[in-house]
Order: C-alpha cells, then sequence, then structure tokens
C-alpha cells in the first residue's frame, strides 16, 4: 500500500513508547526468538516486553560489550535506560542516563535494527533531547505535571495502582490532559483490565477525537482481544484523525495482517500533462499543440483533467479569498478528476462508449459513482497544498471518510 504522508509527529512520551513496545513484543514474539545460543538476548526482550526494564538493563549491558554491532541490542539497552532514568532523583545524573540512553539509541539506528522496531527508535530519540533534557512537557500546571512524571516513575517499577493513582490525580488538576486518560488506559491493560482500559481510552478519544493514539492503542487492544470489527473501527478512527502522521496507519496494517486481508487506495495512474500554463493577474494563458492533443483513449479523457487544473489558478484567488498565494487544493484536484468523470459517465450513458477498458479510469469512475472523490484525494493524493483542506472538509464529513477505509481501501469492502 501506498499512502502518501507529510511529517511525523516529533515526540512522544515515554510511557508511550513502553507501552508501543509491550504491544510490538506481545505482537510479534518470533522478534525475541532466536534459538537456545541467545537465551539471555531473548531473556532480555521479554523482561522489556513485561515492563522490568531494570532488569532487562543489566542483561542488556552486558550483551552490549559482547555484541556491540548488534543494532537491535543497542536499542533494547538505549530504550531501558530512557525508562530507569525517570527514577533518578537526581537532576544531573537523569540527564547523563539520558545521554548514554540517545547515543545508544543513535548508534542502534547507525547499525540498523529490525523494520518493526524502526517507529518506536525514531520516538525515543525524539522524546530526548541532546543535553538529556526533556523535549516536551505533558502540562502548563506544575502539578499536574509532577504528578505525570511521578506515574511514569510508578510504571517503569511496573507499581501499576501508584502510576492509576498519580495519573488520575494528574487528570483531576488538568481534565484536558489528554496523554493522563491514554496512560490510565494503559495501565489497566497492564492489569489485564481491557474494559478499564476501553473506558480510558474513550475518555482519552472525548477530550481529544482528533490525536490517534487512543484510537490505535486501543485498535491494539481489541485485536489482541479477538474483537476484530471493533479493532478495524478505532484503526480507521485513528487515520481520520490524523492523516499525515504515519504512525496513525499502524492498527490498521496491523488488523489487515491478521486478517489477511490487503488494503490498497484505487490505483489512478495518468499520462504526463498534454499542454502548459501560465497565469499572471489572474489571466491564464494555455499552451496546446493541436497536433498533440489526444483525440481519443485515455490519454483524450485525461487531457480534460489537464485542462481543467491548467485554468484553476487564475480561479484561486475567489475561491480562498483569505489566501494570498497560490496551492494546489482539494478543491482544484477534485474537480479535476470530477471533470474526467464525468465525461466517462456522459459518454457510457449516450453509447458513445461502451465500455471503460482502462484501469485508471474505470476505478475513478467507480470514486465517481460512489461519491467518493474526495476522500481518494486526501488520502492518497495529499500534498502540502491539499493536506490544508483536510481538517474542513473532515468537520463536514467524518462518516464519509470512515467509509472511504471501510468500503473503499480494505479489500473485499
Amino acid at each position: 500500500m501506498h499512502l502518501t504522508n507529510f511529517g511525523k509527529k516529533q515526540t512522544r512520551r515515554l510511557v508511550v513508547c513502553a507501552f508501543a513496545l509491550a504491544l510490538l513484543l506481545m505482537a510479534s514474539p518470533n522478534l525475541v526468538v532466536r534459538g537456545a545460543q541467545n537465551t539471555d538476548r531473548d531473556r532480555a526482550f521479554q523482561l522489556l516486553r513485561e515492563g522490568k526494564f531494570a532488569d532487562a538493563q543489566q542483561i542488556l549491558e552486558k550483551l552490549a560489550v559482547e555484541k556491540p554491532s548488534d543494532g537491535d541490542v543497542q536499542f533494547g539497552l538505549g530504550f531501558a535506560i530512557l525508562a530507569t532514568s525517570t527514577n533518578i532523583q537526581e537532576e544531573a545524573a537523569r540527564r547523563q542516563a539520558r545521554v548514554r540512553s540517545r547515543n545508544l539509541l543513535l548508534r542502534a539506528k547507525e547499525l540498523g535494527v529490525q523494520d518493526d522496531y524502526k517507529d518506536l527508535l525514531e520516538s525515543s530519540l525524539a522524546s530526548i533531547a541532546p543535553d538529556g533534557g526533556e523535549m516536551t512537557k505533558f502540562s502548563n500546571s506544575a502539578e499536574a505535571e509532577k504528578a505525570m512524571r511521578e506515574g511514569e516513575a510508578a510504571f517503569t517499577r511496573e507499581e501499576y495502582d501508584k502510576a492509576i493513582e498519580a495519573y488520575q490525580r494528574a487528570l483531576t488538576l488538568d481534565p484536558k490532559l489528554y496523554l493522563a486518560a491514554v496512560f490510565l488506559g494503559d495501565m489497566y491493560f497492564q492489569k489485564k483490565q481491557i474494559d478499564k482500559a476501553g473506558e480510558w481510552y474513550g475518555r482519552a478519544i472525548a477530550i481529544d477525537p482528533n490525536r490517534e493514539t487512543a484510537h490505535r492503542y486501543w485498535s491494539d487492544v481489541l485485536l489482541k482481544n479477538s474483537q476484530m470489527d471493533e479493532s478495524r473501527a478505532q484503526a480507521i478512527e485513528a487515520i481520520i484523525a490524523e492523516p499525515y502522521n504515519p504512525t496513525a496507519y499502524n492498527g490498521l496494517v496491523q488488523w489487515a495482517k491478521m486478517n489477511k486481508v490487503s488494503i490498497n487506495h484505487p490505483k489512478i495512474d495518468q499520462p504526463p500533462s498534454s499542454m502548459r500554463s501560465s497565469t499572471d493577474n489572474n489571466q491564464t494563458t494555455i499552451t496546446i499543440d493541436p497536433k498533440t492533443f489526444p483525440k481519443e483513449g485515455a490519454p483524450h479523457y485525461w487531457a480534460f483533467y489537464d485542462l481543467t487544473r491548467s485554468a484553476y489558478p487564475a480561479k484561486f484567488k475567489s475561491e480562498f479569498p483569505n489566501e494570498q498565494t497560490y496551492r494546489h487544493s482539494l478543491k482544484e484536484e477534485a474537480s479535476a478528476l470530477r471533470v474526467v468523470a464525468e465525461m466517462l459517465a456522459n459518454d457510457l450513458k449516450s453509447g458513445k462508449l461502451k465500455t471503460v477498458d482502462d484501469e485508471s479510469l474505470a476505478n475513478l469512475l467507480k470514486l465517481y459513482q460512489a461519491d467518493m472523490i474526495e476522500p481518494y484525494v486526501l488520502f492518497a493524493r495529499a500534498d502540502a497544498g491539499i493536506s490544508k483542506d483536510y481538517e474542513g472538509y473532515r468537520t463536514a464529513n467524518r462518516e464519509k471518510l470512515k467509509r472511504y477505509w471501510s468500503e473503499v481501501v480494505i479489500a473485499g469492502k
């Protein structure tokens, strides 16, 4: 599946990373099973999965010396040190540990790690400043921030009830603290109280439905609990929340693997443009060579996509009066695709065209008939300009965006 993305969330806190690692290792036990000769290594990653970071660190310290070129071991040790650093009270020592963690993670990145670890490696690195400081804070409330840090430290000690108490206190102090609710869901998942975990993920979603983390974590938990329909729904919600964040797609990818289905946007390819255009003072000049203008077949229809787009910059100011500079927009791209689809539909209706044999044109016609051109553009053709239109479209068309994934992208739907 090819999905175009525009940038990543640059920070994710320790508990989010740790919970992601636990989910990853539980979902992929073969990642840590290497054979009898690697018993210590297997045990270390098992301890990481169980949240026993200090115990894992002891083993990984030895392995890192024995296997200095093993990227996975460097990653595991760096992650374990990052986790245990939350229990270091003295700031200078805590920063020193975090700097060491960062260096180990950078070394792991240089050596290479398994594909399954790459996103988590980047997330962990993004949470550590070069000097070992914290990249972001949870809350502007000092007391809520303190409670969150207490919760993090309790989590790394496997004191889940104390962590729950701390996160609940933080949420009371700052009722809009999204990650406090997410982390509460994580803690109840660790305690194997699935319904309680879902309740807290739901509360996080109520705080901010347009952040992907709670949707994705809840999807993972539901997947492991064999609640496939519910898992798919939350995986789709994660994408709707943050479609240009690569991590948002992980839930649906895992669901698809588990259910042995493919997820693909409709394939729509088109030939190079058959014309040139320029715009000056809202006047557009389009240059077309009559000798090369396509008269039939797929190139003929796509020529009208080119014509529509070539003329659009002159209309941009009237369509977007509050924007000073032209950009490629959802309206422009969808309009150009719709012109092609409408020509196809009209030619089929009149009998001028018997069938649509070209795969790309056939797929475009199906999108047009299902009224799914805009969702397709936002998810499969978005660039920096089009992505600016996403939030406004989502506000008015959230259900349609969800239907696009469930009815168009997921095979057989």
